[in-house]
């Protein structure tokens, strides 16, 4: 049966029309269930209503059947049609008779619904891409890396470039990007579902472009880009291959989103035209939204946060219970130790618990715009190969706290001073069980926070300073590389980057050139940051442990030292009306104002909540 109107080619006989969203597979989990003991049943249940949330919530079909059925047929067909046409105007293949020598590779349509900043419906979206696993290393592809810009890069440049110099900027989509790239390899590939060439069915797709779900896509397109950008009088950036620069213009590139920067207004629109050229791009306006992170105009301000996505979370888990969380993770908190497979009879029910899926959105909002849960989200991200339910529960609260304090925003204008403010900290043999330390560091830009970490230490520290000193050590790595990206830019006057510790000992072990049986298998780090030093890269200063603005990544603390903190790093902010809100006071005493905690972890009284 072919079908004029929508170019798409197909048998209905074939298709199974049952709906396939019935939870087929958790019938048969269910029935497992019911075998165990009585005490687990309602935990089971709980778990059920979980797991089917998580995975059933949206009606975003899985397969072409599934699109033949879905009440936004025409929308999926219209897309998929869209993306057909593109692929025929970039002559990304051709089409040959199969021959017995070919490895010819299968293919799948993959769908999404994209939203705007307000989780507004923007388009449906469906994307042709090859089965890129079956790919033969050496044969189908050799080289795969394809550099990517890093967020805090973004961030980093954003602040320089429009809130301290006062740039122009754009945001631009490339339309179909890895269809640019040119294959060096020869690669076939089956034709598309549902859009097979009338009386070519048998035929196969030479792929003559790149292709999403190939090994090299991005690379491929990524050396097109270079290319193109070349000539366009950019050069790219040796310590950060996403970023390419004349003397007028900066793009930043993440993909297929680019970011275009420039010092006036016409520069802006000349760059923007030239790659229009060049490229089929959408025009986006000043950045708003990109890469699941909001940025938000208020007055004079723009303040980063990621309440869309905060606001999408809230959906996806509507089920889990929640409480009024004042603290990411409370002081004394006690972490069982990971559990090993089948040792508790519960590791099995818990399987079906999204665990990491949590861990995953968490950390995601935790490395781009909240620092105050990077410490919590670290410590049970350490915990996905064998958490419990007193895990489980602990990472509920932490979503929970997060979505309690979603006003808090990083104000990205206040910057009084264009130096770069490292502070590092370490928690030497916090965790019990292994006796692994945590570092931890935070820089800042004028008063902006720009990157921070949490991490537990790769290596066993045999005292405090070598804690301190570990965390140092990747505190200066990271200070050093935004420190020469700013002198290359070279676009304000720099200054000697700051670095605060709050061990003495760190310190003067750094500093001076001490060899001891407590310090003699510490060797190539300690050089690395004394010849840093010694050449006067950056300054080593000491700060008191209770001004230390890096000790809420090391360890959990109180509500009153963690309320200083985050009157820090959020600071006060204008709603959307205009009026002030949020000062460090009104923070302090609406947040003790809040429901007092109430214990979380009793595994009962959390299924009663469900």
């Amino acid at each position: 049966m072919y079908c004029e109107r929508n170019k798409l080619e197909f048998d209905p006989n074939q298709f199974n029309f049952k709906p396939t969203k019935t939870n087929t597979r958790f019938e048969e989990k269910s029935e497992c269930h019911n075998e165990t003991s009585s005490d687990s049943v309602d935990e089971a249940s709980f778990v059920n209503d979980i797991f089917q949330n998580e995975i059933y919530m949206t009606e975003i079909p899985k397969t072409f059947k599934e699109t033949q059925i879905s009440p936004d047929k025409e929308k999926w067909d219209k897309a998929m049609s869209k993306e057909i046409k593109l692929m025929h105007n970039r002559k990304v293949w051709d089409l040959v008779e199969p021959k017995s020598n070919m490895k010819v590779l299968g293919c799948r349509w993959v769908y999404n619904i994209k939203y705007d900043e307000k989780n507004n419906v923007k388009k449906y979206k469906s994307r042709l891409v090859a089965q890129g696993f079956k790919q033969r290393p050496g044969v189908d592809f050799t080289d795969v890396f394809a550099p990517l810009v890093k967020f805090d890069i973004i961030k980093f440049l954003f602040v320089l470039l429009v809130c301290i110099l006062g740039w122009n900027h754009c945001q631009i989509d490339v339309k179909g990007a890895y269809l640019y790239g040119n294959l060096d390899i020869p690669i076939y590939m089956q034709q598309p579902e549902g859009f097979a060439v009338k009386g070519c069915e048998h035929y196969v797709c030479r792929l003559q472009k790149s292709i999403y779900g190939l090994h090299q896509s991005g690379r491929q397109w990524n050396l097109e880009l270079s290319e193109i950008s070349y000539g366009l009088g950019f050069h790219q950036n040796e310590l950060c291959n996403g970023l390419y620069s004349k003397s007028n213009c900066i793009l930043l590139v993440y993909v297929d989103d680019i970011v275009v920067f420039s010092k006036s207004q016409s520069d802006l629109e000349n760059s923007i035209l030239k790659i229009k050229i060049k490229l089929e791009i959408t025009e986006l306006g000043p950045v708003r939204y990109l890469l699941g992170v909001n940025f938000e105009r208020i007055g004079n301000s723009v303040y980063l946060h990621q309440n869309t996505y905060i606001n999408k979370l809230k959906t996806r888990f509507k089920n889990l219970p929640r409480r009024r969380i004042t603290l990411p993770l409370k002081v004394g908190c006690i972490l069982p130790d990971r559990v090993k497979e089948n040792e508790i009879i519960e590791t099995e029910l818990m399987r079906q618990i999204p665990y990491k899926t949590l861990i995953g959105c968490l950390s995601f909002i935790a490395n781009r715009s909240r620092p105050d849960i990077a410490f919590a989200v670290n410590t049970m991200s350490q915990f996905c190969n064998g958490y419990t339910y007193h895990h489980w529960t602990i990472v509920v609260d932490i979503l929970n706290y997060v979505f309690n304090t979603m006003y808090y925003k990083i104000n990205l204008f206040d910057t009084h001073n264009t130096r770069l403010t490292m502070y590092s900290d370490s928690s030497w043999g916090c965790k019990l069980n292994d006796r692994h330390s945590t570092s931890g560091y935070i820089m800042l830009f004028g008063n902006v926070p720009i990157t921070w970490k949490s991490q537990k230490q790769k290596c066993i520290a045999l005292s405090s300073m070598e804690a301190e000193f570990i965390a140092l050590t990747e505190s200066v790595k990271c200070i050093i590389w935004y420190s020469k990206i700013l002198k290359e830019l070279n676009l304000i006057d720099f200054r000697m980057p700051e670095l605060y510790c709050d061990s003495q000992s760190a310190i003067h072990f750094s500093k001076n050139n001490i060899e001891n049986s407590k310090t003699k298998h510490i060797d190539i780090k300690y050089k690395f940051v004394r010849k840093l030093l010694y050449d006067k890269e950056f300054e080593l200063n000491y700060i008191n442990s209770k001004k230390n603005l890096a000790d809420f990544l090391t360890k959990p603390l109180v509500k009153e030292k963690f309320l200083s903190v985050i009157k820090v790093i959020f600071q006060k902010y204008s709603v959307t009306d205009g009026a002030e809100c949020w000062n460090s006071n009104e923070l302090v005493q609406s947040l003790n104002e809040s429901i007092s905690l109430v214990n979380f972890h009793d595994v009962a009284e959390v299924t009663a909540l469900v």
